[in-house]
């Protein structure tokens, strides 16, 4: 809403600074994303995996399949002619992705990111997000062949970076044992390879959220190195880096052109229709893997969440490409994140009264 207010819009939001802000939303996309890597409960990811993956791809079928028509129609009614593919993988990503950075942060902020339904959510949500990276990325790479090459070295390079910490982490576990923590400049060390390799994929127009994950998932989890990368990107991340990160975000929400009918239907469409897709595509994958009606409601509307690689990607296309959904996307996100927040946190009370309700009955008859 401050974005809203003249003076303080011209006084964050100015063309010289632009550069400088994507820079920042880089860095901490990174270190967030190496977080949830870091983070990742991995003997738990491995039992879960099938259930998540069932999951995500019932959201990922019905949302290419609705992207696709959506695609079709819309290229014949707006009669475009050029950059048919970028325009389509706009819509398709719209409507399939979901925002594991927001999906951990609602589901932590609603006080179940511990429970089965949480960590299964983040799980689908992960799956969801890496597909619509890695598929922008191969078709990047194909379009032309030339990049092929550059996708590969990053690939490798992805590698060789895991070996490289993998090696330096024993290596500062080892020195100097009797040290609760690594030093500031061990620790700095990781951080500046981190970011470093981050920055060099995105200039390339490569997404950098695969190999960021990957780097943390990958990360050795015992010894001191760990321990004190959990300790202070913890703190940094939740207090600091994500409120900042989501409020730049909100600082490029107009919410000015919702009060004009054609951007306001076209909205309201493209949010039921993201809707239609996630809960559809998540209650057939529930009932499937015989999870409750309950259940997959909550999951769908988490999964639905927005915020993070469609953003990226819609920043990367060209001006004539986007210049469409540019001033949509954003107030999609936002009421998308509204709406799944007031629907899971009513579901997860009404399931915690009947908990109690249960509990309060199996102890009389107990008794």
């Amino acid at each position: 809403m401050l974005s809203r207010i003249p003076k303080v819009n011209r006084f964050f939001i100015q063309s010289s600074t632009a550069d400088y802000y994507e820079v920042i939303e880089t860095i901490f996309r990174t270190v967030f994303m190496f977080l949830i890597g870091l983070e990742m409960d991995i003997p738990y990811m491995r039992r879960s995996l099938r259930k998540a993956s069932i999951i995500a791809s019932g959201g990922v079928i019905v949302g290419v399949l609705f992207g696709i028509a959506v695609s079709i129609s819309l290229i014949i009614l707006l009669k475009i002619k050029s950059q048919l593919f970028d325009f389509a993988t706009i819509i398709i990503i719209a409507l399939t992705n979901s925002a594991s950075p927001v999906v951990f942060r609602l589901a932590a902020e609603l006080k179940f990111l511990t429970s089965d339904t949480g960590r299964l959510a983040v799980c689908a949500s992960l799956i969801t997000e890496m597909f619509c990276v890695l598929w922008r990325s191969v078709s990047l790479a194909v379009d032309p062949w030339k990049n092929l090459g550059t996708g590969i070295l990053f690939l490798l390079m992805t590698v060789t970076l895991i070996g490289i910490n993998k090696y330096l982490a024993s290596w500062c576990n080892q020195r100097i044992r009797n040290q609760k923590y690594v030093t500031n400049t061990e620790f700095l060390v990781f951080l500046f390879l981190l970011i470093a390799a981050a920055l060099f994929i995105e200039e390339y127009g490569y997404n950098s959220a695969i190999s960021c994950f990957l780097l943390g998932l990958m990360f050795p989890r015992e010894g001191k190195t760990t321990r004190t990368l959990l300790h202070k990107l913890s703190y940094a991340t939740y207090n600091f880096i994500l409120p900042v990160y989501f409020g730049y975000i909100g600082f490029q929400l107009n919410v000015s052109i919702l009060g004009r009918l054609k951007p306001l239907i076209t909205v309201i469409v493209m949010i039921v229709m993201s809707i239609a897709t996630k809960i559809i595509g998540t209650l057939v994958a529930c009932h499937y893997l015989k999870i409750s009606t309950d259940e997959g409601i909550v999951l769908g509307f988490l999964l639905d969440l927005k915020g993070n690689a469609e953003l990226q990607i819609l920043g990367k296309l060209p001006k004539e490409t986007v210049s469409f959904w540019k001033n949509y996307q954003y107030p999609c996100a936002f009421l998308n994140y509204s709406m799944a927040g007031c629907v899971d946190m009513n579901t997860e009370k009404k399931n915690r009264s009947l908990l109690s309700v249960n509990d309060i009955i199996l102890c009389f008859s107990y008794r």
